[in-house]
């Protein structure tokens, strides 16, 4: 699966799930009284490292397997392309938005290095993706995320965390 990180990665470059929500309507009601700063984004908590996968058979996964993969991968790129669109406008809001996938979908990040190193394997995944269209069409939502914070530190660390 190595081969999927670099190519989401590169369109990362190029150009969470958030659950951010626009700012309330301005009204008579919450107008009133000082200004106040808004709080510093809390820090998301440190997952437990998962365990490390099982080691490669010779066999490779079948159908079910494949399925099951992509499935996972479609949600985390989606999750992903979500949480760059969604902060495009904010990268302090985005590295943590995309801290905060990359951590929930480590499970999934773990399992799927037990086919790196596998061409077949990772070809086959890599064209369940393709037919389900979730790599054009997150590369689509975050180009504008990352035009705007593709050089930020704090983004480009978070989505290294994807190699971790």
């Amino acid at each position: 699966m190595r081969s999927l990180a670099p190519v989401l990665l590169i369109a990362t470059f190029v150009a969470a799930c958030s659950s951010s929500k626009p700012a309330p309507a301005t009204t008579p009601a919450n107008v009133a009284g000082p200004a106040v700063a808004p709080a510093e984004p809390a820090e998301p908590a440190t997952p437990a490292e998962p365990a490390e996968p099982a080691a490669v058979t010779g066999e490779a996964p079948g159908d079910a397997e494949v399925a099951d993969v992509v499935a996972k991968a479609t949600v985390l790129f989606t999750d992903l392309g979500d949480a760059i669109a969604h902060n495009a406008s904010n990268c302090g809001a985005m590295a943590i938005a995309i801290d905060q996938t990359i951590d929930r979908h480590r499970p999934f990040l773990v399992e799927s290095k037990r086919w790196k190193g596998n061409a077949a394997v990772e070809a086959k995944m890599l064209e369940g993706l393709q037919q389900t269209g979730v790599l054009e069409k997150t590369m689509e939502k975050m180009v504008p995320g990352l035009q705007a914070c593709g050089t930020d530190p704090k983004v480009q660390a978070a989505l290294a965390k994807m190699e971790d």
